[in-house]
């Protein structure tokens, strides 16, 4: 019975331990948008709206990353796959279909600064940017 348990909880040990996830605060600061017909690009400052990113780690360099939406950004798309390095971590969320850009996050985890480009299928010019930053989250409750 003991060996069982021990069984038990070794597994529930190591199974934590690879599915470890992260959650960051997130404000996004500036918000552009690209009108395809001219080419002109609207940069636009915006009041600091905050939303929250969950980041899985299933290995060295693999993640999955939930994003989610407050009142003040509405729905933030996702989840998606992504990767991480010493300098930075990128994941893409596809809207339709695997094909489509989707929308690319990128996190520079020196500065916390972050990027995100939203594309209209396959298009290679984004026709909206959001920019911000991102903390680690610290629970208070």
């Amino acid at each position: 019975m003991k060996k069982i348990i021990y069984i038990i909880l070794t597994y529930f040990l190591i199974s934590t331990q690879i599915l470890a996830d992260v959650t960051l605060l997130c404000y996004t600061t500036n918000f552009n948008t690209r009108d395809y017909q001219t080419g002109k690009v609207d940069y636009t400052e915006t009041e600091p709206s905050r939303w929250t990113l969950v980041i899985e780690f299933f290995d060295d360099k693999n993640i999955i990353v939930r994003p989610k939406g407050s009142s003040e950004t509405g729905g933030k798309c996702g989840p998606g796959l992504g990767t991480f390095t010493e300098s930075e971590i990128k994941y893409v969320c596809k809207f339709n279909s695997p094909n489509d850009k989707g929308e690319i996050f990128n996190l520079n985890r020196f500065s916390g600064l972050y990027e995100s480009e939203t594309y209209s299928g396959n298009k290679t010019s984004w026709f909206l940017q959001t920019t911000g930053t991102c903390e680690l989250s610290r629970k208070k409750i």
